[in-house]
């Protein structure tokens, strides 16, 4: 989970008295990762279009983060056992849009980009 200032909306470090309150654990050892996710150059499929409905909304009118990753999920080959997954999230969706998901894959992995189809991503889940 994350902390957020909400005078400034920004990440913050977690309170001292909130830290020990709900424990403070070192970072986890892990292998540093590109921040955004790159798209293979094969892509294997376009998927039927996906209209936003409300069940798929947050407290805010956005389409819930899980939602996305759920859509992707959809695309995958039903036989692939997915040990890893990675979602990017770069554009508000709303109610009334409609997603298109593009699959690309390489030799690790598959990747999903939920796209406008007219060439604007608004999330992009990679599975391995």
């Amino acid at each position: 989970w994350t902390v957020v200032d909400p005078e400034t909306g920004k990440l913050t470090r977690l309170a001292a008295d909130l830290g020990a309150k709900y424990g403070s654990d070192e970072p986890i050892d892990m292998t540093p990762m590109e921040r955004r996710i790159a798209l293979p150059e094969e892509r294997f499929g376009t998927f039927s279009p996906v209209p936003v409905a409300p069940h798929m909304l947050d407290g805010n009118g956005h389409m819930n983060n899980s939602q996305y990753v759920l859509l992707a999920a959809d695309c995958l080959p039903q036989d692939l056992p997915v040990r890893f997954l990675r979602a990017e999230y770069k554009l508000p969706t709303y109610r009334g849009d409609t997603l298109v998901p593009l699959g690309y894959r390489d030799e690790q992995r598959i990747v999903i980009a939920l796209t406008d189809g007219q060439g604007k991503t608004h999330a992009v889940a990679e599975f391995s």
